[in-house]
């Protein structure tokens, strides 16, 4: 092998290695006596490779949920979603899964830990492709203000 050979084998374990990848991901459980809190980004620290991003937002009130990330230019878009609480395979093979979800929201606080990215700020982070006023929008109702 040679050493051009050696040196492209080398940068493509490394980046498998030290690839953007979600490492951690946890949230609360849903907090109470938090009527018209608004959604908040605590803390953004990085240490060595990793980052690591805490996060109050609205999220469905069961909880049970699956977390990632997606980067679209230099906007780093957290996501999370709700599980399946049940998945089976129907008569023609295909996988079929039942998603029990909350019909309210309630604030959670988040944490996600990530490695390789570049340093980020608040304002390029979006929350599943909404900004926190956005979700703040459409989740606190001031007394009145309801149709």
């Amino acid at each position: 092998m040679t050493r051009f050979s050696l040196l492209i084998v080398l940068l493509l374990l490394g980046n498998l290695a030290w690839g953007q990848r979600l490492t951690k991901f946890k949230f609360s459980d849903c907090l109470q006596n938090c009527d018209s809190d608004s959604s908040k980004i605590h803390e953004i620290t990085k240490t060595g490779v990793i980052t690591t991003i805490r996060l109050r937002t609205y999220a469905p009130c069961g909880g049970n949920l699956e977390g990632g990330f997606k980067i679209a230019k230099d906007t780093l878009n957290l996501e999370f979603w709700t599980k399946p609480t049940k998945t089976w395979k129907d008569k023609q093979g295909r996988m079929v899964s039942i998603v029990s979800i909350s019909d309210c929201n309630c604030i959670f606080d988040f944490t996600y830990q990530i490695t390789g990215i570049k340093v980020v700020t608040e304002k390029k982070i979006k929350v599943n492709g909404m900004t926190l006023l956005e979700i703040d929008k459409e989740n606190i109702w001031e007394i009145g203000n309801i149709d």
